[in-house]
């Protein structure tokens, strides 16, 4: 157990030391490892996918309760990978991720929805003006 913490110890080092040297760099390819995962998952296994991405429910208020739900859980999940040393500190950050993701999550609804309006009345402007064009 000992060679695992020493390993665990030596690779955190490094990523914190690149992390110092290069904090953008760091921070986009952490944003294409989440977004490369997620396709994974969406794309390998769509219906665990929607359920873990809160893609799911009927209606306005269950997709808000899906979508917080789901926040909750992946910053459960990556928080207590992120925490170091025993299962107190692991479950603290947990905690703190989940909280922290699902405000985040909460906050960007009104965005995420204003930019798909935003896309969909973009392409129905598109066929409006295609057809008109046919149309002459």
């Amino acid at each position: 157990m000992k060679s695992d913490n020493t390993s665990l110890a030596m690779q955190r080092g490094m990523d914190e030391a690149f992390d110092e040297q290069h904090p953008c760099i760091s921070e986009g390819l952490q944003g294409v490892g989440e977004v490369a995962s997620t396709l994974a998952l969406q794309r390998s296994a769509p219906g665990i996918g929607n359920v873990v991405l809160g893609n799911v429910g009927k209606g306005l208020p269950a997709r808000i309760a899906a979508t917080i739900a789901s926040n909750l859980g992946t910053g459960a999940v990556e928080g207590f990978g992120e925490g170091e040393g025993g299962l107190g500190n692991r479950t603290e950050q947990a905690i703190h991720n989940a909280v922290v993701d699902a405000l985040t999550g909460l906050g960007m609804m009104p965005v995420e929805a204003g930019a798909e309006a935003g896309r969909k009345a973009g392409a129905k402007a598109l066929t409006r003006a295609l057809l008109k064009v046919r149309s002459r």
